[in-house]
């Protein structure tokens, strides 16, 4: 597909499928943000795309404040959101039984309230603009 010039944002964008989502992107021509908890594992995912395409932010989509830092710095880009990838979340490598209650606790519930205020804020804009 072809997504020249168009704006992409990847919450946990800094390894695995978020990584390599976001190199797909930028090959395909989009402008991409990714998000990361730390600013080394962004400097690590920079460092590995090296595009001028690619754009960091430090946010944490567990935390509601931290969504905001992203949705300003997508805001102050003057730029149109086209796509949306919510890839955020923590993975544990344990039997079910010994980690349900930390799933839920660390991506479950945090990341479906960044899911809710990720679509509220973002969606309405771009619905207006499609009308």
């Amino acid at each position: 597909m072809n997504f020249t010039n168009k704006n992409v944002v990847i919450t946990g964008g800094t390894t695995g499928i978020g990584l390599e989502t976001a190199k797909a992107f930028i090959s395909a021509g989009a402008n991409v943000w990714i998000t990361g908890r730390t600013a080394g594992n962004l400097e690590k995912a920079t460092a590995e795309i090296n595009s001028p395409k690619l754009f960091t932010v430090v946010s944490d989509t567990s935390k509601l404040e931290d969504i905001s830092i992203l949705e300003k710095a997508v805001a102050e880009s003057e730029n149109k959101l086209d796509v949306l990838f919510l890839n955020a979340g923590i993975a544990t490598f344990e039997p079910i039984e010994k980690v349900l209650r930390q799933i839920l606790r660390h991506n479950s519930i945090p990341m479906s309230r960044g899911i809710s205020s990720h679509c509220k804020n973002y969606f309405p804009t771009s619905q207006r603009e499609h009308q």
